[in-house]
This record gives structure tokens, sequence and C-alpha cells, in this order.
């Protein structure tokens, strides 16, 4: 029960973050933000099933104030980013977390090519590229700055919750 809590928790915070902390990228459109600090964290702490929906929850619902026509391929992308993050955090957290940013560049990467479509698609997508591998490195150092910092004085969850 404690995961679904910090989850739901989890999944708030990373609302705020990316709704109130934005950078945007004004050729395109879309926005850098820190969100992908705590969707990381997420899967490092909460593991990767609660990981992914604390991550991908949180975002979606950033997106469907803002961006709606991004908000399904959003939960998709973020809950990827947070379970691959949750799947290797006991032995590799730092693999995890690249992997879990890669993915989530690839993934917007396909998303705004097909749903912008074509060339206009494509170009906007190519446009986002180094934005979103930034957002995925700065999300990358600070989740494991923050799970470092945290892990020892964090409340311990028990493995049975899920």
């Amino acid at each position: 029960m404690r995961k679904v809590i910090f989850s739901a928790v989890l999944a708030a915070v990373i609302f705020v973050i990316t709704m109130f902390i934005r950078i945007p990228i004004p050729r395109t459109g879309g926005y850098l933000n820190l969100g992908d600090v705590l969707v990381l964290f997420g899967g490092l702490y909460l593991g990767p099933r609660w990981g992914a929906l604390a991550g991908g929850v949180g975002s979606a619902i950033a997106d469907l104030v803002g961006f709606p026509v991004f908000a399904p391929y959003t939960l998709i992308v973020k809950a990827i980013e947070g379970l691959l993050a949750g799947a290797l955090r006991k032995k590799m957290p730092w693999l995890g977390c690249l992997l879990g940013a890669l993915a989530m560049v690839a993934g917007y990467f396909i998303v705004e090519t097909v749903i912008l479509s074509g060339t206009i698609g494509f170009s906007a997508a190519v446009v986002e590229l180094p934005f979103n591998l930034f957002q995925g490195a700065v999300g990358i150092l600070g989740a494991l700055a923050v799970w470092k910092a945290t892990k020892d004085n964090l409340p311990k969850l028990d493995e049975q919750d899920g």
C-alpha cells in the first residue's frame, strides 16, 4: 500500500515540476523540463512497476493541461523511462537511467515524426533531438544525485508492496 501512496505523491510532484519549470523551444513549440529527474528517480526508488506508473501518469497529466494530443504518448514514453530505471536499480542504476533516458529520446523522436507527420514532423523531431538529449542527460545526473543523497534516508518500501 505504501508504494501506491508514494507513487501517487511522486506523480503529483512530477506534474508540478513538469508544468512549472519549463524552458520553451520556440521553433517547435515544445519545451524542456526537469520532470525526467523525478521520472528516473521514481524508477530507482519505487521499482519498475510503480516507477513507471508515477512517471507516466504525472507526465501525461502535465501534457493534458498544455499539449493534450501528446498525453497518451507521453504516458507510454515516460512509463517506459521509469520502468527501465527501476528494472536495473539494484545492480546498475546508472545503466537503467541511461536506458530510460534514451528510450525517452527515441520515443519522442518517433512520436513527433508520426504525430506531426511527414517532413514537418521529421524536421521538428530533428530540431528537438538535442534538447531531448540534454533533458535526458540532466534527468540522469539529477536522478542519480537525488538517489545517492537520499536512498539511505528514504522510507523502506516493503517488497510485498509490489
